[in-house]
């Protein structure tokens, strides 16, 4: 038996094994990029739930100070 048959037969006996290696590090990076994009949507929903509060809440505290204001009641 020559040196190039068993490195033909360590190739392909670990060529499938490498393939695994390599899917699951493809798989990972996705599976990273998916909930990296999942938290940056969750902020962006919390910022704007954020928002959304504070300017209902400036509305509300305007509307006690002034009552007969024509900037909230005239829209």
């Amino acid at each position: 038996m020559s040196v190039r048959f068993y490195f033909l037969l360590f190739t392909l006996c670990f060529l499938p094994f490498a393939f695994c290696c390599l899917l699951f590090v493809v798989c990972s990076l996705l599976f990273t990029l998916y909930y990296l994009l999942f938290t940056f949507c969750c902020l962006l929903f919390a910022l704007y739930s954020l928002l959304f509060t504070l300017y209902y809440l400036s509305t509300a505290i305007f509307k006690i100070f002034f009552p007969a204001s024509d900037f909230i009641t005239q829209r």
